[in-house]
Protein backbone atom coordinates (compact mmCIF):
# COMPACT_ATOMS: atom_id res chain seq x y z
CA UNK A 1 0.00 0.00 0.00
CA UNK A 2 1.61 3.53 -1.04
CA UNK A 3 1.78 5.98 1.94
CA UNK A 4 2.21 9.49 1.48
CA UNK A 5 5.31 11.40 3.58
CA UNK A 6 4.18 14.68 4.51
CA UNK A 7 6.68 17.42 3.37
CA UNK A 8 7.09 20.84 4.59
CA UNK A 9 8.41 23.83 2.23
CA UNK A 10 9.18 27.26 3.78
CA UNK A 11 9.15 29.96 2.08
CA UNK A 12 11.97 32.69 2.51
CA UNK A 13 10.78 36.21 3.38
CA UNK A 14 12.66 39.12 4.06
CA UNK A 15 10.10 40.21 6.17
CA UNK A 16 9.36 39.29 9.65
CA UNK A 17 5.14 39.16 9.53
CA UNK A 18 5.41 36.72 5.85
CA UNK A 19 7.71 34.74 7.82
CA UNK A 20 5.48 33.86 10.55
CA UNK A 21 2.37 33.68 8.20
CA UNK A 22 4.51 31.22 6.04
CA UNK A 23 5.30 29.16 9.24
CA UNK A 24 1.66 28.62 9.89
CA UNK A 25 0.76 27.83 5.92
CA UNK A 26 3.02 24.91 6.68
CA UNK A 27 2.55 23.47 9.61
CA UNK A 28 -1.24 23.07 8.65
CA UNK A 29 -0.24 21.27 5.61
CA UNK A 30 1.76 19.43 7.75
CA UNK A 31 -1.45 18.55 9.71
CA UNK A 32 -3.65 17.77 6.84
CA UNK A 33 -1.10 15.00 5.34
CA UNK A 34 -0.48 13.30 9.21
CA UNK A 35 -4.51 13.15 9.45
CA UNK A 36 -4.83 11.81 5.96
CA UNK A 37 -2.14 8.95 6.58
CA UNK A 38 -4.03 8.14 9.65
CA UNK A 39 -7.47 7.89 8.00
CA UNK A 40 -5.87 5.36 5.27
CA UNK A 41 -4.51 3.09 7.68
CA UNK A 42 -7.30 2.75 10.07
CA UNK A 43 -8.90 1.99 5.94
CA UNK A 44 -7.30 -0.77 4.83
CA UNK A 45 -7.20 -1.99 8.27
CA UNK A 46 -11.08 -1.93 8.25
CA UNK A 47 -10.94 -3.21 4.97
CA UNK A 48 -9.35 -6.61 5.61
CA UNK A 49 -11.16 -7.82 8.88
CA UNK A 50 -13.98 -8.54 6.57
CA UNK A 51 -14.59 -12.74 6.57
CA UNK A 52 -14.63 -14.58 3.31
CA UNK A 53 -15.05 -18.43 2.62
CA UNK A 54 -11.20 -19.08 2.12
CA UNK A 55 -10.44 -17.80 5.32
CA UNK A 56 -13.23 -19.44 7.02
CA UNK A 57 -11.44 -22.78 5.70
CA UNK A 58 -8.26 -21.84 6.76
CA UNK A 59 -8.76 -20.79 10.35
CA UNK A 60 -9.42 -23.96 11.18
CA UNK A 61 -12.97 -23.64 13.04
CA UNK A 62 -14.78 -27.11 12.52
CA UNK A 63 -17.69 -27.25 9.65
CA UNK A 64 -21.54 -28.60 9.44
CA UNK A 65 -20.94 -32.45 8.86
CA UNK A 66 -21.63 -32.73 4.94
CA UNK A 67 -23.21 -36.32 5.57
CA UNK A 68 -26.05 -34.44 7.82
CA UNK A 69 -26.98 -31.74 5.10
CA UNK A 70 -26.73 -34.09 2.05
CA UNK A 71 -29.66 -34.14 0.05
CA UNK A 72 -31.85 -37.43 0.29
CA UNK A 73 -31.90 -39.87 -2.47
CA UNK A 74 -35.59 -40.61 -3.31
CA UNK A 75 -37.95 -38.48 -5.29
CA UNK A 76 -40.28 -36.60 -2.71
CA UNK A 77 -38.37 -36.44 0.58
CA UNK A 78 -40.14 -35.23 3.75
CA UNK A 79 -39.59 -32.46 5.84
CA UNK A 80 -37.78 -35.04 8.53
CA UNK A 81 -35.64 -36.35 5.26
CA UNK A 82 -33.76 -33.19 4.21
CA UNK A 83 -32.76 -32.10 7.58
CA UNK A 84 -31.92 -35.81 8.68
CA UNK A 85 -34.26 -35.70 12.33
CA UNK A 86 -36.16 -38.20 13.75
CA UNK A 87 -39.96 -37.22 13.53
CA UNK A 88 -39.98 -37.54 17.23
CA UNK A 89 -36.84 -35.23 17.89
CA UNK A 90 -36.52 -31.97 18.95
CA UNK A 91 -36.47 -29.47 16.06
CA UNK A 92 -33.07 -27.47 15.63
CA UNK A 93 -32.49 -24.64 13.19
CA UNK A 94 -28.64 -25.56 13.00
CA UNK A 95 -29.01 -28.01 10.10
CA UNK A 96 -31.62 -25.25 8.50
CA UNK A 97 -28.90 -22.35 8.58
CA UNK A 98 -26.47 -24.46 6.91
CA UNK A 99 -28.71 -25.77 4.13
CA UNK A 100 -30.26 -22.15 3.50
CA UNK A 101 -26.36 -21.04 2.83
CA UNK A 102 -25.88 -23.96 1.02
CA UNK A 103 -28.83 -23.59 -1.53
CA UNK A 104 -29.59 -19.93 -1.74
CA UNK A 105 -29.38 -18.56 -4.90
CA UNK A 106 -26.91 -15.77 -4.29
CA UNK A 107 -23.98 -18.19 -2.96
CA UNK A 108 -24.34 -20.25 -5.79
CA UNK A 109 -20.79 -18.81 -6.68
CA UNK A 110 -19.00 -20.27 -3.76
CA UNK A 111 -17.56 -23.36 -3.72
CA UNK A 112 -14.90 -23.03 -0.69
CA UNK A 113 -16.44 -26.57 0.80
CA UNK A 114 -16.93 -30.12 -0.53
CA UNK A 115 -20.23 -29.27 0.11
CA UNK A 116 -20.76 -26.37 -1.78
CA UNK A 117 -18.84 -27.51 -4.55
CA UNK A 118 -20.98 -31.01 -5.07
CA UNK A 119 -24.28 -28.26 -5.27
CA UNK A 120 -22.12 -26.39 -7.90
CA UNK A 121 -22.31 -29.49 -10.08
CA UNK A 122 -25.85 -29.28 -10.19
CA UNK A 123 -28.29 -27.44 -11.97
CA UNK A 124 -29.81 -23.85 -11.12
CA UNK A 125 -33.60 -25.07 -11.22
CA UNK A 126 -32.31 -27.64 -8.72
CA UNK A 127 -30.64 -25.50 -6.15
CA UNK A 128 -33.79 -23.18 -6.37
CA UNK A 129 -36.46 -25.85 -5.52
CA UNK A 130 -34.19 -27.73 -3.04
CA UNK A 131 -34.19 -23.94 -1.21
CA UNK A 132 -37.57 -23.70 -1.18
CA UNK A 133 -38.09 -27.13 0.15
CA UNK A 134 -35.76 -26.46 2.43
CA UNK A 135 -37.67 -22.80 3.77
CA UNK A 136 -40.87 -24.75 3.61
CA UNK A 137 -39.59 -27.80 5.77
CA UNK A 138 -38.58 -24.97 8.17
CA UNK A 139 -41.31 -23.18 8.56
CA UNK A 140 -43.87 -26.15 9.23
CA UNK A 141 -41.11 -28.10 11.83
CA UNK A 142 -40.46 -24.57 13.78
CA UNK A 143 -44.72 -24.17 14.15
CA UNK A 144 -45.55 -26.42 16.61
CA UNK A 145 -49.13 -26.32 15.17
CA UNK A 146 -48.42 -26.92 11.20
CA UNK A 147 -46.19 -29.50 12.40
CA UNK A 148 -48.98 -31.22 14.49
CA UNK A 149 -51.30 -30.95 10.95
CA UNK A 150 -48.43 -32.35 8.99
CA UNK A 151 -47.96 -35.08 11.09
CA UNK A 152 -51.51 -36.16 11.14
CA UNK A 153 -52.95 -35.14 7.48
CA UNK A 154 -49.54 -33.92 5.68
CA UNK A 155 -51.22 -30.54 5.63
CA UNK A 156 -48.55 -28.03 4.14
CA UNK A 157 -46.01 -30.16 2.60
CA UNK A 158 -46.07 -30.11 -0.99
CA UNK A 159 -42.86 -31.34 -3.21
CA UNK A 160 -44.81 -30.33 -6.78
CA UNK A 161 -47.81 -28.10 -7.70
CA UNK A 162 -50.09 -31.18 -9.01
CA UNK A 163 -50.12 -32.87 -6.27
CA UNK A 164 -52.16 -30.54 -3.91
CA UNK A 165 -55.35 -32.01 -4.69
CA UNK A 166 -54.20 -35.62 -4.40
CA UNK A 167 -53.06 -34.48 -0.84
CA UNK A 168 -56.61 -33.24 0.05
CA UNK A 169 -58.09 -36.16 -0.88
CA UNK A 170 -55.58 -38.69 0.51
CA UNK A 171 -56.21 -36.34 4.10
CA UNK A 172 -60.02 -36.85 3.78
CA UNK A 173 -59.52 -40.50 3.10
CA UNK A 174 -57.75 -40.94 6.10
CA UNK A 175 -59.85 -39.28 8.07
CA UNK A 176 -62.22 -41.49 7.32
CA UNK A 177 -60.21 -44.68 8.37
CA UNK A 178 -59.17 -43.48 11.70
CA UNK A 179 -60.49 -44.97 14.53
CA UNK A 180 -62.60 -42.78 16.97
CA UNK A 181 -63.94 -40.74 13.98
CA UNK A 182 -67.95 -40.15 13.72
CA UNK A 183 -67.71 -40.69 9.86
CA UNK A 184 -69.47 -44.67 10.82
CA UNK A 185 -72.35 -42.86 13.10
CA UNK A 186 -75.31 -43.97 11.60
CA UNK A 187 -77.89 -44.61 14.56
CA UNK A 188 -78.07 -42.97 17.71
CA UNK A 189 -76.61 -45.94 19.48
CA UNK A 190 -73.38 -44.93 17.48
CA UNK A 191 -73.31 -41.70 18.97
CA UNK A 192 -73.74 -42.09 22.33
CA UNK A 193 -70.98 -44.46 22.04
CA UNK A 194 -68.69 -42.10 20.11
CA UNK A 195 -69.59 -39.16 22.82
CA UNK A 196 -68.53 -41.76 25.54
CA UNK A 197 -65.67 -42.76 24.42
CA UNK A 198 -63.98 -38.91 23.68
CA UNK A 199 -65.19 -37.79 26.96
CA UNK A 200 -63.38 -40.53 28.31
CA UNK A 201 -66.72 -42.44 30.26
CA UNK A 202 -66.83 -45.98 31.03
CA UNK A 203 -69.52 -47.87 29.01
CA UNK A 204 -71.49 -50.19 31.05
CA UNK A 205 -71.75 -53.32 28.85
CA UNK A 206 -74.95 -55.35 29.88
CA UNK A 207 -74.21 -58.36 32.29
CA UNK A 208 -75.84 -61.61 30.50
CA UNK A 209 -76.08 -64.91 32.85
CA UNK A 210 -74.52 -68.06 31.44
CA UNK A 211 -76.93 -70.74 30.27
CA UNK A 212 -75.96 -72.92 32.96
CA UNK A 213 -77.35 -70.60 35.65
CA UNK A 214 -80.22 -69.54 33.90
CA UNK A 215 -81.61 -73.21 32.89
CA UNK A 216 -81.12 -73.43 37.26
CA UNK A 217 -82.95 -70.29 37.61
CA UNK A 218 -85.91 -71.27 35.68
CA UNK A 219 -85.91 -75.25 37.17
CA UNK A 220 -86.10 -73.46 40.61
CA UNK A 221 -89.01 -70.99 39.46
CA UNK A 222 -90.85 -73.96 38.06
CA UNK A 223 -90.32 -75.55 41.30
CA UNK A 224 -91.49 -73.34 43.55
CA UNK A 225 -94.38 -72.49 41.73
CA UNK A 226 -95.45 -75.86 41.28
CA UNK A 227 -95.31 -76.32 45.24
CA UNK A 228 -97.57 -73.45 45.83
CA UNK A 229 -99.87 -75.02 43.52
CA UNK A 230 -99.95 -77.85 44.87
CA UNK A 231 -100.45 -76.55 48.22
CA UNK A 232 -103.31 -74.33 47.07
CA UNK A 233 -104.82 -77.07 45.70
CA UNK A 234 -104.75 -79.26 48.61
CA UNK A 235 -106.30 -76.42 50.95
CA UNK A 236 -109.17 -75.96 48.32
CA UNK A 237 -109.83 -79.59 48.54
CA UNK A 238 -109.99 -79.94 52.51
CA UNK A 239 -112.24 -76.93 52.40
CA UNK A 240 -114.59 -78.70 49.58
CA UNK A 241 -114.89 -81.76 51.59
CA UNK A 242 -115.34 -80.19 54.79
CA UNK A 243 -117.98 -78.12 53.82
CA UNK A 244 -119.39 -81.23 52.07
CA UNK A 245 -119.18 -82.84 55.53
CA UNK A 246 -120.91 -79.99 56.93
CA UNK A 247 -124.12 -80.02 54.52
CA UNK A 248 -124.24 -83.94 54.92
CA UNK A 249 -124.16 -83.30 58.89
CA UNK A 250 -126.52 -80.32 58.53
CA UNK A 251 -128.90 -82.64 55.90
CA UNK A 252 -128.63 -85.72 58.27
CA UNK A 253 -130.00 -83.57 61.25
CA UNK A 254 -132.86 -81.67 59.44
CA UNK A 255 -134.27 -85.46 58.59
CA UNK A 256 -133.96 -86.86 61.73
CA UNK A 257 -135.81 -83.75 63.55
CA UNK A 258 -138.44 -84.38 60.77
CA UNK A 259 -138.86 -88.06 61.51
CA UNK A 260 -138.55 -87.01 65.60
CA UNK A 261 -141.31 -84.63 64.62
CA UNK A 262 -143.82 -86.93 62.54
CA UNK A 263 -143.83 -89.88 65.24
CA UNK A 264 -146.79 -90.58 67.36
CA UNK A 265 -148.63 -87.62 64.92
CA UNK A 266 -152.11 -88.83 63.10
CA UNK A 267 -152.60 -88.06 59.12
CA UNK A 268 -153.91 -84.37 59.56
CA UNK A 269 -151.02 -83.67 61.76
CA UNK A 270 -148.56 -84.63 59.39
CA UNK A 271 -150.31 -83.08 56.49
CA UNK A 272 -150.67 -79.73 58.84
CA UNK A 273 -146.82 -79.94 59.54
CA UNK A 274 -145.93 -80.59 56.06
CA UNK A 275 -148.25 -78.01 54.80
CA UNK A 276 -146.29 -74.94 57.39
CA UNK A 277 -142.60 -76.07 56.67
CA UNK A 278 -143.34 -75.46 52.96
CA UNK A 279 -144.67 -72.17 53.61
CA UNK A 280 -142.39 -71.22 56.08
CA UNK A 281 -139.58 -71.98 53.48
CA UNK A 282 -141.73 -69.82 50.39
CA UNK A 283 -142.54 -67.11 51.78
CA UNK A 284 -140.62 -67.21 55.33
CA UNK A 285 -143.53 -67.44 57.71
CA UNK A 286 -143.11 -67.18 61.40
CA UNK A 287 -143.60 -71.13 62.82
CA UNK A 288 -145.81 -68.89 65.73
CA UNK A 289 -147.84 -68.12 62.84
CA UNK A 290 -150.07 -71.16 63.35
CA UNK A 291 -150.07 -71.54 66.94
CA UNK A 292 -153.42 -69.36 67.10
CA UNK A 293 -155.09 -72.19 63.74
CA UNK A 294 -157.55 -74.22 65.46
CA UNK A 295 -157.14 -77.89 65.35
CA UNK A 296 -160.12 -79.58 63.21
CA UNK A 297 -161.37 -82.63 65.15
CA UNK A 298 -160.61 -85.71 63.98
CA UNK A 299 -162.98 -87.30 61.58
Amino acid sequence: MMTLKPTCRLVASTGPALSTRTSRVASCRCQGLADLRQSQSVYAFRRRSYATVRDAQDSGKPQTNPEKTSWPSHDKPTPYDIFGINPNAKYTKATFYHLVKLYHPDRHHHHGTPSAAHVGAISAATRLERYRLVVLANDILSDPQKRKAYDAYGAGWVSSNHSVHDLYRQADRSWRHKPGNAAGNATWEDWERWHEARDGKEHQEPVFMSNTYFLAFVLATIAIGSAMQANRAATSATHVLDQRTAHEIALADALRRRDQAAAGKGRHDRIEQFIRERENLRYEFVPNRHEHVQKSSPK
